[in-house]
């Protein structure tokens, strides 16, 4: 199968032109990536977000952002025409109480939204919300206990019937980390997807604490993983071209993607993006500080985007993002070539 239209790094040529704009002079970002709690109900051995502190010198607090804050967020994030927020984590989105009122909020200001979530706690409250979202990708991963993952399977499930019976667009997707330790298993989880009307299923490589993706042979695991049914749209073709081209020495030095994103951990902290969530060097600012449009709008925040060097940065998901848009600046693609996939409902979601 293709890779899903909403994986597509080209969607992000839908704001080449508010790009140009902020380039001359600051745009608003285009959407931000919101962690509402960093408590979590799961202990992953390689849990991406403790590898990437770890990495930063820095340890995991277990914090939520009270009410108070996420609401007076949601209209700030109005007032600057923000089109999309990601809430993930840092920790688990839905342990957070105060979760479905600020969905109601967004939903008010027309803001879309979507939730990256495990599943394994999700109250009526959450899935009544959460439903009216763009979508919902659920993390798997092959270290939680049988019980997590048969609540996280039922949550799915119970899911996919309110979105029927309420007949909302909400896209419902799976995530799954796969390594060349653990892939059999990952593949045991495929098997249980597949009796689930999801809309698609993405894999990732697993971080491990020293965030290392290279040395690893991958053809093992993921030509195990083409061997099994997968009954739902999957990037597992695409898999290996982008492990590859994580880790590509970039061919570019100015960081676009700091003029459309921006980043908010559940301490309150403004980094550029989750990348250097910890990195005290690029720590931007706090929301119980300043609002997010004056440390948005700050000096600091400025001198960032004309000086940071990108080749000096790990590796990083907006790499491919970074790539697309710098090819768009040098007219070296056809921006109608990729209509279609500026079109899609998740454009908005960088």
């Amino acid at each position: 199968m293709s890779q899903p239209d909403n994986l597509k790094d080209t969607k992000v040529l839908k704001h080449f032109t508010h790009l140009k704009e902020s380039i001359k002079n600051l745009q608003s970002p285009i959407s931000i990536e919101l962690h509402p709690s960093n408590k979590c109900n799961l202990n992953c051995q390689d849990c991406g977000y403790r590898a990437l502190l770890s990495y930063h010198g820095n340890e995991k607090t277990f914090c939520m952002i009270p009410k108070e804050k996420l609401l007076e967020l949601a209209e700030q994030f109005k007032n600057l025409n923000v089109k999309a927020i990601t809430i993930s984590g840092g920790g688990e989105s839905c342990l957070n109480p105060a979760l479905p009122e600020f969905l109601q909020k967004l939903q008010e200001y027309n803001i879309k939204y979507g939730i990256v979530t495990n599943g394994v706690f999700m109250n009526e409250k959450v899935l009544n919300e959460i439903v009216k979202g763009e979508y919902v990708r659920f993390s798997l991963y092959t270290d939680e206990t049988l019980e997590q993952l048969q609540s996280t399977l039922k949550h799915i499930k119970s899911l996919i019937e309110l979105k029927e019976k309420t007949k909302t667009n909400c896209i419902i997707g799976a995530a799954l980390l796969i390594d060349v330790l653990d892939y059999k298993e990952t593949g045991e989880i495929v098997k249980e997807l597949n009796n689930l009307n999801l809309s698609y299923i993405s894999f990732r490589p697993k971080e491990y604490l020293n965030r290392k993706l290279d040395n690893r042979n991958w053809d093992e695991p993921i030509d195990y993983l083409k061997k099994i049914e997968i009954k739902h749209s999957h990037n597992l073709e695409d898999l290996k071209r982008r492990i590859s081209e994580l880790h590509e020495v970039k061919n570019y030095s100015a960081c676009l993607s700091l003029h459309l994103t921006s980043h908010i951990d559940a301490n309150g902290n403004v980094y550029p993006c989750c990348e250097q969530t910890g990195n005290k060097k690029y720590l931007m600012g706090n929301i119980f500080d300043n609002t997010f449009e004056e440390i948005w709008k700050s000096e600091k925040y400025d001198s960032l985007r004309k000086d940071l060097n990108a080749k000096t940065c790990p590796y990083c998901r907006y790499n491919l993002k970074n790539i697309t848009l710098h090819k768009a600046l040098k007219n070296e693609i056809n921006l109608t070539d990729f209509e279609k996939d500026t079109k899609h409902a998740h454009a908005d979601f960088l």
